[in-house]
């Protein structure tokens, strides 16, 4: 089973995010994200394998213990150009202290035997905290949809970085396996 861990979004902010998911998708034939909905996360540590979750449950509940929440930000739009498809997404400024636990908590987990694919990822080495609005753009829409969102009010969230939650991946979608949060 593929699994992942998430910092999932809430509040206000989520509703902003799923808003314009379901604006923009249908406006601009971008409908990837509509059709394969995930829940509006950031990815702390991206896809895995394990037959051994509860080893890895008790790994992010032990790290867990030495932790306090922590604030950050949601601070508007940005985007990655990439060669064969394009992402815009609402930009996320991480403290110092929460890409240390976000490190942290990679390194407990890969401490754990049974847990496969944990190697280190290009995500893992340069993180970009965000969270996806449109990804897998047609590169025709790619302006439209960002001189589209020049014209948005920019969403600005101050938030709790307050649990953590481990996602499962049983088929071609991403479910809420167990939520940990930080005390």
């Amino acid at each position: 089973m593929k699994y992942a861990i998430f910092y999932r979004l809430k509040g206000q902010a989520q509703k902003t995010h799923q808003r314009l998911i379901k604006t923009i998708g249908p406006k601009f034939g971008e409908n990837f994200v509509v059709e394969h909905p995930i829940p509006p996360h950031i990815t702390l540590k991206y896809t895995f394998q394990t037959t051994q979750i509860k080893k890895t449950e008790k790994a992010i509940k032990d790290f867990l213990k030495t932790q306090k929440p922590q604030k950050f930000r949601i601070t508007g739009f940005g985007y990655f150009n990439r060669p064969k498809y394009d992402v815009i997404y609402l930009k996320v400024v991480f403290s110092k202290q929460i890409q240390k636990i976000r490190l942290g908590l990679v390194e407990r987990v890969k401490s754990e035997k049974g847990i496969k694919d944990l190697h280190p990822r290009k995500f893992d080495k340069d993180p970009r905290p965000h969270i996806t609005i449109v990804n897998r753009i047609h590169k025709k829409n790619f302006n439209k949809i960002w001189n589209y969102l020049k014209t948005q009010k920019k969403p600005h969230f101050n938030l709790n970085f307050d649990a953590i939650a481990l996602m499962k991946k049983p088929k071609d979608y991403w479910l809420l396996y167990k939520e940990f949060k930080i005390k």
